[in-house]
């Protein structure tokens, strides 16, 4: 009697484990029976289902968990979007294609738009593949280039300018009043490494002004990185040092503004200059002079006429002239002007506003009179600050 009620205990153990717990974790009935009698010959109570330690992959085949996104296919063949790079910023007249800046016109990997190849024979003459260039133009490396005006290919192919350099009539040279210096065109009348010539090195606690290293700037010019600046008028340091305008505009009275220059000057990369005495920009914006020329009533030439210096390749009246008075190194202030070749009071046009002359005309801080400051981000334009 005792023998069969244990044996009927056991039984409906195991139904209870066929009932219960069968469908808890996955296990057959057969399965479950045999685990709840192993647990009970033990004395053990049943050992409930145990989830999957975290980070352990489930099998193939099996689902993820819920809450945990499925890997999403990559398409390895999928062409990288051009101009992909968010951070490149390419020159004038070059695209950028995948992570290059390149130049349509002459690139036979990207010859009129990205991605468009020459056949192996074929140039890229002006952004189209043909079997040769066209007249006055040279194959170099199959783009048709001009080695007259290229400065990657000046002469010939493969000869390069100086960094910054202009290329003309096959001849390297710097712009108006720059010097090749290891390569690279510089200001000598402003560069702390390369002060008035290129072997000539400012100490750390000077600056570089009209060509002589100095303990401080003069002539209302200031110290930029060492290279003393006239952040009135000059597109990357406008008003302040590091204070770059737009290409679209051009720095006046120390305040970026549309680029429309006053008094028969031009806007040339953001600066307004004269292109009649500019040797950087002869003529016009595009044309420099070739080392040791000078700009005269806009057109390259040797010699300057009597009367006017030659200052870093601009003929100059050193008796006028507020940059260069009585000598090419001599700035005046912004206070002053330069009356037979001294510099004295305000200039003309100008207007005492403190301890210096400035334009009431375009001064944000002094518009249309002294002390009269326009919003920040409102310019001044024509004395009158803009809404």
């Amino acid at each position: 009697m005792r023998n069969v009620s244990w044996a009927a205990v056991l039984v409906s153990v195991s139904m209870w484990s066929l009932v219960g717990c069968g469908d808890d974790d996955g296990a057959t009935p057969l399965d479950a029976g045999i685990d709840a009698s192993r647990d009970a010959a033990m004395g053990d109570a049943a050992v409930p289902p145990m989830d999957a330690p975290i980070g352990v992959d489930a099998p193939v085949g099996v689902d993820a968990p819920i809450g945990v996104d499925a890997p999403v296919a990559v398409d390895s063949s999928a062409p990288v979007d051009a101009g992909s790079d968010a951070g490149l910023v390419c020159a004038t007249g070059l695209v950028i294609c995948g992570t290059a800046c390149v130049d349509p016109l002459i690139d036979t990997m990207n010859c009129g738009v990205c991605g468009t190849a020459c056949a192996a024979t074929e140039v890229c003459d002006t952004g189209i593949c043909t079997a040769a260039c066209g007249a006055g133009l040279t194959s170099c490396s199959g783009a048709c280039v001009d080695t007259a005006t290229d400065p990657a290919n000046c002469g010939s192919c493969g000869m390069a300018c100086a960094t910054g350099g202009t290329c003309l009539g096959s001849a390297c040279g710097c712009p108006g009043g720059q010097l090749d210096c290891g390569g690279t065109c510089v200001d000598t009348t402003a560069d702390p490494m390369h002060c008035g010539s290129c072997a000539m090195a400012c100490a750390a606690t000077e600056v570089c002004s009209a060509g002589a290293c100095a303990a401080a700037c003069t002539g209302g010019t200031m110290s930029c990185g060492g290279a003393c600046i006239d952040t009135m008028t000059d597109s990357a340091n406008c008003g302040s040092c590091g204070m770059a305008c737009a290409a679209t505009e051009v720095c006046m009275g120390g305040t970026c503004m549309a680029s429309t220059c006053a008094g028969g000057l031009t806007s040339c990369g953001g600066t307004c200059v004269d292109t009649s005495s500019d040797p950087a920009h002869c003529g016009d914006c595009a044309t420099a002079c070739a080392a040791g020329e000078v700009c005269l009533r806009g057109a390259c030439t040797t010699m300057c006429p009597t009367g006017t210096t030659n200052c870093s390749g601009a003929c100059v009246d050193t008796s006028t002239d507020e940059a260069h008075c009585g000598m090419c190194t001599t700035v005046c202030a912004a206070t002053e002007s330069c009356n037979l070749g001294v510099c004295v009071g305000c200039r003309a046009g100008l207007t005492r506003c403190g301890d210096r002359c400035t334009n009431t005309a375009v001064d944000a801080s002094n518009c249309g009179m002294c002390g009269n400051v326009c919003d920040r981000g409102h310019p001044c334009v024509a004395g009158v600050c803009a809404p």
